[in-house]
């Protein structure tokens, strides 16, 4: 006789997320021949929440297939032993289980319940349950779970997943007993996976299976859904509350090839223009053309390095459940070295080979500015950009560029993932960002990994040949680097403190109507006693002379010979708090051109970034939220306090790469203003110049060789 054991989770009752979960174990009786053996199904009661019948049952199916030796219980099972007499023993664990959890002061019931509350009891035999689960003559004639394409979504998220495929669903219907029994089915049948939202461990630890994080991050409160105190992630609710009785919905397990057999013939199903996209994969050729792409002889290297990496861990075999690292190639590559023209290859490669393909960037600008890029580089694919807000959020492509948070929402997904400015906020130290990232790639995945200053680790790794990279010292007009000038001067605050006595004298000007006017010509009318005050309060005739005397004048001579010679500047200041008054500074020194400032918290800082762009503003006072991601023609960039905090060696060298990015000035200047030069700012201009060094001796940089004639 042969006996199986397989515990699920089922939903009973009508609505899904209120606690109607039982643990459903389908176990076979004594019988004769295999084909004739008596199944049953024991129910657990009462009711659990999702997440600890989810836990109860994954621990009884790891004991069950586990080899435990001849005193297990599946080898009891095995040999003859009675099922309902294992299972009660199973039934006094969990019964330990919750009062351990009971004693930690977690309780996931509303009484710790005893073993005698916790019981077994046969409902219906295999066929009848799935008669009474199976409802597909209802489901709608469109709709094929496949297309949710590893996705990992709340119920209330894959309500409007639904909605946007053009499934009749209203709002809220995703909870009722109908679509359960549907979602019930398509679990039981291997269409989706369905997890907990909070996975509960031993020792009664818990973690959010959406982003990974625990202890400090889960918090308790009474539970509208369950009725219980439940727990909830704080980490990601951002993007939706992720509690412990609310199930996660996803795409099923992908095979250790990465490939996900049929997965393209599924892509949006339904909607034509995307079918004919999928069929238009036939005509991206087995092998990239380099060429076509224009490259440099240093980003053509590193780009055949890169498909070398690609073609050689194409069988790989690394399962989701691999404690180590995805397989990754580092492209060390300097600011404006053209990074973004250097993945085109790559994604051409892994489009051919059937696979999807991750770009993602830290920051929405940067998402919204590489669709048209990537969308005129593959126009037979659909790219899709997802941020905070997307109109692509539940859109399907085979192009994904994402912002990092966005990744949270995938599962087994991307064949390939790249991952751009990895050192940047918000991916760099955010554990959450990094197991989003490693578990949106499928089984098999690769990550390519895009940095102009990579961190210690990754440095470390690469230097000893741990790690696959690329260097790409030199940008993409074959210009050296602009080494930063190392200028003296007083600290920042001397120069403020005129600052709110300019702030002062600006909005008064302005209400009085100066406009390009001199103050005392407005003035020269008013009765004498009035002057005087003005000329107390406001002595703007005195102002500038002031202000010349406060600001280094060898920073002075510098910004005007900037100015002079047709560029546009970057101020960096180290705190926010700086920006304004820098700002009124500068434009009192500047009168005849535009000067504004720019941070995180500014309400307007898309509006001046682009007015930047376009050259409207002439001086642009900002922090480090700008380091990265701005490109403009003709720009000299001037870091005030740089011996200061938050500046280091990392920041200081993606600041000077503002400078100098385009053919027409690649030799753009760049100045480190501070009272003394400390260690970062050393080690910056030494870093740079020995880019410089190495794509001279690489014959890289114009003049030097390669690639000449």
């Amino acid at each position: 006789m042969r006996a199986e054991l397989q515990a699920k989770v089922w939903m009973v009752g009508e609505c899904v997320d209120k606690v109607r979960w039982q643990v459903v174990l389908a176990g076979a009786g004594r019988g004769g021949q295999e084909e004739e053996a008596e199944w049953r199904h024991y129910a657990l009661r009462p009711c659990l929440p999702f997440g600890v019948a989810h836990y109860w049952a994954e621990r009884l199916n790891r004991a069950w297939v586990g080899d435990h030796g001849a005193g297990s219980q599946s080898a009891q099972i095995k040999a003859g032993s009675d099922v309902r007499q294992v299972l009660r023993w199973w039934l006094d664990q969990l019964d330990t289980d919750l009062r351990m959890w009971g004693s930690r002061g977690i309780l996931l019931l509303r009484e710790p319940a005893g073993a005698s509350r916790l019981r077994l009891r046969i409902i219906r035999s295999e066929p009848a349950v799935h008669e009474a689960l199976s409802p597909v003559a209802s489901a709608p004639p469109s709709f094929s779970w496949s297309a949710l394409q590893g996705r990992s979504l709340l119920l209330s998220e894959l309500e409007r997943w639904l909605m946007s495929r053009g499934i009749a669903i209203r709002e809220g219907e995703m909870y009722t007993a109908a679509w359960g029994r549907m979602l019930q089915a398509a679990y039981e049948s291997g269409q989706v996976e369905l997890t907990s939202g909070i996975q509960l461990h031993a020792k009664g630890e818990m973690s959010c299976s959406r982003c990974g994080t625990g202890g400090e991050a889960m918090h308790w409160r009474p539970c509208a859904a369950c009725g219980y105190i439940c727990p909830y992630c704080e980490q990601c609710l951002q993007l939706g509350r992720v509690r412990l009785c609310s199930p996660l919905v996803r795409s099923p397990h992908a095979s250790p090839s990465g490939r996900r057999g049929d997965r393209q013939m599924n892509l949006e199903e339904g909607s034509e223009a995307e079918r004919g996209s999928i069929r238009s994969r036939g005509s991206i050729r087995s092998e990239p053309d380099l060429r076509k792409w224009g490259l440099s002889p240093a980003q053509k290297d590193a780009v055949e390095r890169g498909l070398q990496f690609l073609k050689q861990t194409g069988g790989s075999g690394r399962k989701l459940s691999d404690s180590r690292e995805p397989l990754s190639f580092l492209i060390w590559a300097v600011t404006g070295a053209g990074k973004t023209e250097m993945v085109y290859p790559l994604i051409e490669h892994e489009l051919a080979r059937g696979g999807r393909v991750l770009v993602a960037a830290p920051r929405r600008d940067v998402v919204m500015e590489l669709k048209p890029r990537l969308q005129r580089a593959f126009p037979q694919c659909r790219v899709i950009a997802l941020y905070g807000g997307s109109e692509d959020t539940w859109v399907a492509g085979e192009v994904v560029l994402a912002t990092t948070h966005q990744l949270l929402r995938y599962d087994r997904a991307f064949d390939l993932a790249i991952i751009d400015e990895l050192d940047a906020f918000p991916y760099h130290n955010n554990p959450m960002l990094h197991y989003a990232a490693s578990r949106a790639l499928a089984d098999g995945g690769r990550r390519i990994l895009l940095s102009a200053t990579p961190t210690a680790p990754l440095k470390r790794a690469a230097r000893r040949g741990k790690l696959p990279h690329a260097l790409v010292y030199v940008r993409y007009h074959r210009h050296p680097l602009p080494v930063p000038r190392l200028l003296r001067t007083q600290p920042l605050a001397k120069w403020l403190r005129l600052s709110k006595q300019v702030r002062t004298s600006i909005v008064l000007e302005r209400l009085l109507g100066r406009g390009q006017g001199s103050m005392k010509r407005i003035c020269r009318g008013f009765p004498p006693m009035i002057w005087l005050i003005l000329q107390r309060f406001l002595p703007h005739g005195f102002l500038r002379v002031a202000l010349q005397h406060s600001v280094p004048p060898n920073l002075l001579y510098a910004m005007q010979q900037s100015l002079h010679r047709g560029a546009q500047l970057f101020v960096f200041v180290p705190r926010i708090a700086e920006t304004e008054p820098t700002a009124c500074l500068l434009q009192t020194m500047f009168p005849q051109h535009r000067v504004e400032s720019v941070h995180a918290q500014d309400a307007k800082r898309a509006e001046k970034v682009q007015a930047f762009r376009r050259g409207e503003i002439r001086i642009l006072v900002t922090t480090t939220i700008l380091e990265r991601g701005v490109t403009v023609p003709r720009t000299d960039v001037y870091i005030l306090d740089a011996h200061r905090s938050p500046f280091d060696a990392t920041s200081l060298v993606q600041m000077a790469g503002r400078a100098g990015r385009s053919s027409d000035d690649p030799a753009g200047r760049v100045v480190f203003a501070a009272p003394f030069r400390n260690l970062e700012q050393i080690q910056a201009v030494r870093e740079i110049k020995r880019m410089n060094r190495w794509a001279k001796r690489k014959g890289y940089l114009l003049g030097s060789g390669k690639g000449e004639g």
